[in-house]
């Protein structure tokens, strides 16, 4: 299983790890902006594949 989370930055869509959300610090492959992938509640994760 896999979550799609978007940028904040650019809004580019990427998938991550769901075992490794909470807290996390993700770095977009699209511009190189670092963020925190709070918890599955936050707006940032947009689906579960």
């Amino acid at each position: 299983m896999l979550l799609v989370v978007m940028c904040p930055k650019c809004g580019g869509k990427q998938k991550t790890n769901p075992r490794r959300v909470s807290g996390s610090v993700k770095k977009c492959v699209f511009c190189g902006h670092s963020f925190v992938i709070h918890s599955l509640e936050k707006d940032r994760i947009l689906a579960v594949l």
